[in-house]
């Protein structure tokens, strides 16, 4: 027996069915709310999770799953105890590095020039911050990652083009922050997974050279699907 959820679209007449419409919107689940999101919110404290290869394969479900989920990682990759940045300080840590990185292998004052973040995860206003950059070396550009509602594979193929389109106007217009948003969807036009997305645009980056010629990359994501630490490893890690 099959299962299917229609959403219907309905504008929200309070907070709260804003909010749950935003959910249905981005796949949240009970689950999602009850194991990962309710208790970070109530005890400022992140579920344990593990990385294993227990689970089935998620193309067996006849039900949506996030891009997230099909990336999975062997149990004996998974560090133990888990990295702490904050007792480990000495040996790892969560500082990302924003702006133009320039040529590794002649380095000069310029590629010092960076904005230090302590953690990959921000605020919304350090997000507004960035947006509104007004320092010398540094311009910031939002771009959207949203594609037409039912058109499908090829729509998401065309919006794609169109982003990497727009990555190298902003590029060619100084900018070296790039910021992806999925924030403005609406009835007709619904957000591109984050992680392709920003994995699509590293890779398109490194072809055309501008991730090497000036340390241009998608740094920040701006996406309501991640909810878990896997997730965000993922989004992460699909810069490497």
């Amino acid at each position: 027996m099959t299962f299917q959820k229609t959403l219907t679209w309905r504008n929200p007449r309070s907070h709260h069915e804003a909010v749950v419409h935003r959910q249905k919107v981005f796949g949240y689940t009970y689950e999602d709310l009850d194991v990962n999101v309710g208790p970070m919110a109530e005890n400022m404290l992140e579920p344990v999770e593990r990385w294993e290869t227990t689970r089935r394969w998620l193309c067996s479900s006849n039900q949506p799953q996030l891009l997230y989920n099909y990336f999975k990682q062997l149990f004996a990759q998974v560090t133990n105890p888990p990295i702490d940045p904050i007792r480990e300080e000495l040996i790892t840590s969560t500082e990302t590095m924003l702006g133009s990185q320039g040529n590794i292998l002649d380095p000069n004052p310029e590629s010092c020039r960076q904005i230090e973040l302590k953690t990959p995860v921000l605020k919304n206003e350090e997000l507004s911050a960035l947006k509104k950059v007004d320092l010398e070396g540094f311009k910031s550009e939002t771009l959207s990652i949203l594609f037409k509602s039912g058109s499908g594979g090829e729509g998401l193929e065309k919006a794609m083009d169109e982003l990497f389109e727009s990555a190298d106007k902003a590029i060619e217009n100084g900018a070296n922050i790039l910021i992806l948003s999925d924030r403005d969807f609406s009835r007709g036009m619904i957000p591109i997974p984050a992680l392709l997305a920003v994995a699509g645009l590293h890779r398109h980056l490194i072809r055309t050279g501008a991730a090497y010629r000036g340390g241009h990359r998608a740094g920040i994501r701006r996406a309501a699907a991640k909810r878990t630490t896997s997730a965000c490893c993922s989004v992460t890690g699909s810069k490497r």
